[in-house]
């Protein structure tokens, strides 16, 4: 039987942002990655609303609908529905 080689997952990989290493969990992938790439694409504060500030929302799974509640809104010239 011939051997395989795995890559080795040691290496530091790299996006324009941080290193794959650095992002290990949810919080960590929202500080370092879209954080910085919504800095990047010069998105305005004003138009990035965050978890915190967010009602729940219906969102369609399949035939059943769940209350969600994402992490970013990010608005457009036409603004975003929110519920009061």
């Amino acid at each position: 039987m011939p051997i395989t080689k795995v890559p080795n997952t040691n290496k530091s990989h790299r996006n324009m942002f941080c290193s794959r290493n650095d992002l290990r969990n949810e919080a960590s992938v929202e500080t370092f990655f879209v954080d910085r790439l919504l800095k990047s694409l010069n998105y305005p504060d004003s138009k990035i609303i965050l978890k915190e500030s967010l009602d729940r929302i219906h969102i369609g799974r399949g035939r059943t609908k769940e209350k969600y509640r994402p992490d970013y809104v990010l608005l457009d010239g036409g603004g975003s529905r929110r519920s009061s």
